[in-house]
């Protein structure tokens, strides 16, 4: 993954992808660690993995899945829907469970995504659209 994201982000520690039928599904984990730089700031005295960082999390893990095509990786280009169910807190796994799809067309590659806690727990849905620039 290095490279590919917002340094000094990296938010996505294993990621593992297949694909059959025109579908690429994946999953995804980051493990929140009380020591990652961003956690004192938000919020003081109590800290939890930003909402945005979710968001970023599936980026990086569609990335990952999706690889370069002609020389270019993909990158969001929309965001359909996203519902923060939970918050994920420091010592706490982030799981990502995504279909991708291509768009019919010429159309963004469809994804959704769906992020859990280790044990289960929803944290949050996500309706995303991904397209490679030319």
């Amino acid at each position: 993954m290095s490279g590919h994201y917002a340094a000094p982000l990296p938010a996505v520690d294993w990621v593992e992808a297949g694909g059959r039928d025109g579908t690429v599904t994946l999953t995804a984990s980051k493990d929140v660690r009380a020591d990652d730089p961003y956690l004192p700031a938000h919020f003081p005295d109590h800290p939890v993995y930003p909402g945005v960082f979710v968001l970023e999390t599936v980026r990086q893990a569609v990335i990952a899945a999706l690889g370069e095509r002609a020389g270019a990786l993909p990158d969001l280009v929309e965001v359909r829907s996203l519902r923060l169910l939970r918050a994920v807190r420091p010592g706490e796994r982030l799981c990502v469970a995504a279909a991708l799809t291509h768009g019919g067309g010429g159309g963004p590659i469809l994804v959704d995504a769906r992020c859990e806690l280790a044990d289960g727990t929803e944290v949050a849905r996500l309706r995303l659209g991904f397209g490679y620039e030319p």
